[in-house]
This record gives structure tokens, sequence and C-alpha cells, in this order.
């Protein structure tokens, strides 16, 4: 096997396509993404971190949201994603439309795990 255990975090095939073969991503570990031919990055929960564009969210199927006069990461909760699971954590829920999970509060300055603060 000649392409095994070179493309860290995934199962790799040679590839014939092009001048030269090379070892190419055949799929990515669980929790790993296929970001490119030759690269698995990992899977990475940015909720509430604050964005400009669905672009500065990590993981692809996450969006930009405005929420409470901001924007921030959601993360997706649609069947399929990345995350292999569809329900989100403590203080957040699965918003119907986006299919996003979001702050049950509508607000990433105002969370349930700031207890108040």
């Amino acid at each position: 096997m000649p392409c095994a255990d070179v493309i860290p975090n995934a199962t790799a095939f040679c590839s014939g396509a092009g001048k030269n073969p090379q070892c190419q991503v055949k799929s990515c570990d669980v929790g790993f993404w296929a970001a490119s031919p030759l690269t698995c990055l990992a899977v990475t929960d940015a909720t509430c971190s604050p964005c400009q564009t669905d672009a500065n969210c990590p993981t692809p199927g996450d969006k930009c949201l405005g929420l409470d006069g901001g924007k921030f990461c959601g993360r997706d909760c649609s069947a399929g994603n990345l995350y292999g699971d569809v329900t989100c954590g403590a203080g957040f829920e699965c918003t119907e439309g986006t299919e996003q999970c979001q702050p049950v509060s509508g607000s990433c300055t105002c969370l349930e795990a700031d207890a108040g603060e």
C-alpha cells in the first residue's frame, strides 16, 4: 500500500490523473473533512465566534448569522453534516430554515454558560 499513512487523518489512494501519480484523499477520518485532494482538516465547532461571512466559520456547512446586533458563526445541524450529529449543545437549538445551532437566548453575548456574568 504505497499511499498508506501518507496523508494524516485520511485514507488515501494513488491517483494516476495528471503527469505524475500522487497520493490523494479517498476519505477523511471521523472528525475531519477533505479541504483539498491532499489534506484533511479537523471539524471545528466555532459556534458564536465572531464572523463577517460564512468563510470565517471554519467548518463547511456552518453559516455566519446575524444575532443580537452582531454576526456570529452557527453550527450546521442538518442531516449529513460534518459533525455527524444533528443535535446542538446545552443552551443551543437547531433553528428551522437555517439548520444552524443558535443560542436559545438569541444572543452570543449572553449565553447560559455565562451564568449571568
